[in-house]
């Protein structure tokens, strides 16, 4: 109850007027039945509450599990309708990506001309079982060659991620699986991310296409082996580490993250498979290069320029203070990171329940309620007395709390009802007790009786604390106080909260890193390295930027979601994907290039040292 107003001279009480009452209803609800019409019960009274016509006198708000969970997943389902704009993005982005392929083929082995019937003809003095063979053979290439066009390319590299998705759905749901909404960024993240390659963000497509392009000159069954033999491993070993990287986070202890680490997992791991399995014999099938290739000269720009001054003293020192600037910044951002969480960032913006948080929020500034689950002590034992209400007195006197004024715990009343009754301490008239206050019905007391004993008794007791509207402070809160429960393990205490899970969520918050780097020891010149590195850099630049394209062209359409966690999660893969880029192509050449000059070093130092012995030796 808040009141904005209180006047103790005033003749119907101390409370001249109210804002807010607040009526605080738990319910319980363990099977699907029960759930549904508790879900039914709470959107009927908010469809009531929103319509605003309940009574002239009293306008209620209401917040609920169900009520929530529907506002969020209603939130979530924007993000199908701008799915689809971006996956009409991509397909118009990747049309201009796959400009040098042949709209259609000129070389076909059967023209648009020639019919199955032709094809009949043709094979029709073969016989039993080779003729069928032939004839099936010939149809399915007739076919294929028919629709040798550059969309079926395009559809097949937007269609494995897209494909790798529904499977993990569908498998999901297969074994019953519960869906939440935050799953829904799935599509996105598998869509635009893909399995990156370390540091340079080049999505497997661009990476099969780009080494297809490459062996030209082989024939189609040389050349996709050579082209598995070349980029299988680094696609193999990129969806491993973020398979993994995505597993981990399965052992998360809020159910929805670790639903949503599950389904990601398994989706980019299908897209793996996929990716062989669809475009490895799209490309085979219908890739033809245009007789007529486009080119594009950009005259104030040149990649050799850039190559030499990347490559040049001051162009390498300049690259260590910018790394060391950008690493310092992002390590002094991390620990100044507070894990924080708010539950109106997962509503949409004209979500009703914004509005009721608000008004709960200024209810929560003086009332906070913490239940505790404890074990009673031995009464016969006073140390066991004296314990327990150390215990309690502890938590009463926690940080923003009320103290023991207003602390809710039934056992002082038992105890000090038994004294004015001369009784011996013992819970032998508990029940007595409970059924003079009104209270054998309630839950507050738990028992078990056994040939008229009382055993295993355990309590509820309530320690009413002010509020905090940081959710990061009263996480912390929450995590004090376990803290002191642990302590005394011998009354087997457990604190709930109804914002446990969020608080939960706010203190797991974990940061990990992972870096791996592979390179070989064969021994180059500086001259030669530098040459090799412009060419490998050159060689991969435009698909480096085009992949880092592909995944802003992706999630832009998410930017417009009024969901603030969606848009934050936007934020953070395009933050994420510039600083990818930005790795591959400024600061990994050179470290890549101090690391053999390095190498090269401590090689010489080794072939001088054994020279020396040598001449010692003679």
């Amino acid at each position: 109850m808040l009141s904005n107003r209180l006047n103790k001279s005033f003749q119907y009480g101390p409370i001249e007027n109210l804002e807010y009452v607040t009526l605080w209803y738990m319910t319980q609800a363990d099977n699907s039945t029960e759930r549904k019409k508790l879900q039914a019960l709470q959107m009927t009274l908010f469809d009531l509450s929103r319509q605003d016509n309940f009574s002239e006198m009293i306008s209620y708000d209401i917040y609920g599990d169900q009520i929530a969970n529907m506002e969020m997943l209603r939130g979530t389902f924007y993000t199908v309708k701008f799915f689809a704009s971006g996956v009409i993005l991509m397909i118009l982005f990747m049309a201009v990506v796959f400009n040098h392929i042949a709209w259609t083929s000129q070389e076909r082995k059967f023209s648009a001309g020639v019919t199955n019937a032709d094809v009949l003809r043709h094979i029709g003095k073969k016989k039993g079982l080779a003729k069928r063979y032939h004839f099936a053979k010939a149809i399915l290439e007739n076919i294929v060659r028919k629709f040798e066009w550059t969309p079926v390319l395009i559809l097949g590299a937007i269609g494995a991620p897209a494909i790798a998705t529904a499977t993990c759905f569908s498998i999901l749901g297969w074994v019953n699986f519960p869906f939440n909404s935050i799953m829904c960024i799935t599509p996105f993240l598998v869509m635009g991310i893909g399995k990156p390659l370390i540091f340079s963000g080049v999505d497997d497509a661009f990476l099969l296409l780009h080494s297809w392009r490459r062996y030209g000159h082989l024939p189609a069954k040389e050349r996709m082996r050579v082209v598995v033999y070349k980029v299988g491993p680094s696609m193999a070993i990129t969806s491993v580490t973020n398979t993994l990287a995505f597993g981990i986070g399965v052992a998360s202890p809020t159910p929805q993250m670790s639903a949503f680490c599950l389904c990601t997992s398994i989706a980019i791991l299908l897209d793996f498979i996929f990716e062989f399995l669809i475009f490895c014999p799209l490309l085979v099938l219908y890739y033809k290069e245009r007789e007529q290739k486009f080119s594009y000269n950009i005259t104030w720009f040149s990649w050799e320029s850039y190559i030499n001054v990347l490559f040049s003293p001051l162009g390498r020192l300049l690259v260590v203070i910018f790394t060391f600037l950008l690493y310092t910044c992002a390590l002094s951002g991390i620990i100044r990171m507070k894990p924080s969480f708010d539950p109106s960032k997962t509503f949409p913006r004209d979500s009703e329940l914004l509005l009721s948080l608000h008004k709960f929020e200024s209810i929560q500034r003086e009332y906070t309620p913490v239940n505790f689950i404890s074990s009673l002590p031995d009464l016969s034992n006073s140390y066991d007395i004296e314990t327990f209400y150390e215990m309690v007195h502890r938590l009463e006197s926690s940080e923003g709390c009320y103290g023991s004024e207003r602390t809710q715990i039934v056992l002082r009343d038992f105890i000090e009802w038994e004294n004015a009754n001369n009784n011996s301490l013992s819970y032998e008239h508990l029940q007595l007790f409970l059924n003079q206050r009104q209270l054998s019905d309630r839950a507050s007391v738990k028992y078990t009786k056994n040939n008229e004993t009382l055993d295993f008794l355990r309590m509820n007791f309530i320690v009413i604390c002010r509020g905090d509207l940081d959710w990061n402070r009263r996480a912390m809160k929450i995590d004090s106080m376990r803290k002191i429960i642990d302590e005394y393990p011998k009354f087997q205490s457990s604190l709930f909260d109804y914002d446990c899970t969020i608080y939960d969520l706010i203190i797991t918050v974990k940061c990990s890193y992972m870096l791996s780097l592979s390179r070989g020891n064969k021994r180059r010149d500086s001259a030669e390295q530098q040459r090799e590195s412009g060419q490998s850099l050159t060689s991969q630049r435009y698909y480096t930027v085009k992949a880092s394209f592909s995944t802003l062209i992706c999630i832009t359409p998410l930017f417009f979601v009024p969901v603030y966690i969606i848009v934050a999660f936007a934020k953070t893969v395009c933050i994420v994907s510039a600083l990818g880029l930005l790795h591959g192509i400024v600061i990994i050449p050179v470290c890549l290039s101090a690391l053999n000059r390095n190498q090269k070093h401590l090689l010489d130092t080794a072939i001088l040292d054994e020279q020396e012995t040598m001449l010692h030796v003679k």
